[in-house]
């Protein structure tokens, strides 16, 4: 079983969420603890993450096998995640 932990970036993406996205966000979370390969693995220069779609939002999380440690990295809207990531 993984472990789940937020940045600070995408805790601060969490609360900025309306409460039920919050309350979808956490199953999710719960989700990725038994399956980490849940998410769509992303290209490029993003090749060490995943994306999870949450209506107009993603969440993105890259995995450490070795420690069973998952990081959500950034929770935005669709047009900003992926610009926010690659700067």
């Amino acid at each position: 079983m993984y472990q789940v932990f937020l940045t600070k970036t995408a805790q601060q993406g969490l609360q900025g969420l309306p409460k039920n996205l919050q309350a979808k966000c956490h199953k999710i979370f719960e989700t990725l603890r038994s399956d980490p390969l849940l998410g769509k693995k992303l290209i490029g220069v993003l090749s060490s993450y995943r994306s999870i779609r949450l209506t107009t939002y993603r969440i993105i999380y890259r995995q450490e096998k070795e420690k069973l440690v998952i990081f959500v990295v950034s929770i935005r809207h669709r047009k900003e995640v992926y610009k926010k990531l690659t700067e």
